[in-house]
């Protein structure tokens, strides 16, 4: 079974990629612990769990699998199968580049 898995760019991983000031005090106050913004770790703690999850379960029954952090722009028709690790709107953007019968798992 052939498979891509479509990755969710966490809040913590689009401020680290900023360089903005805005994101790098937001980073300090992520490093401080400070409460204000103690859902951005715990978001990307989470999303990193569920990717561990996911690689470990398709690993178990044999899956050849790609991983992307980005948004297919045209359509997929190479895999069995497309596994989006993220909210909503991440399986949201991925469905246009879904033009045949390929599953999609959100």
């Amino acid at each position: 079974m052939r498979v891509l898995i479509v990755l969710k760019k966490t809040a913590l991983m689009q401020l680290n990629a900023s360089t903005e000031a805005g994101a790098q005090r937001m980073l300090r106050l992520v490093s401080e612990g400070d409460a204000s913004v103690a859902g951005i770790q715990a978001g990307h703690d989470a999303h990193l769990a569920s990717v561990a999850t996911v690689r470990k379960v398709l690993a178990e029954r044999g899956a050849e699998v790609r991983e992307t952090k980005r948004i297919p722009d045209r359509p997929v028709r190479d895999v069995d199968l497309i596994v989006v690790v993220g909210g909503d709107g991440t399986v949201l953007r991925t469905s246009p580049a879904v033009r045949d019968a390929t599953p999609v798992l959100g």
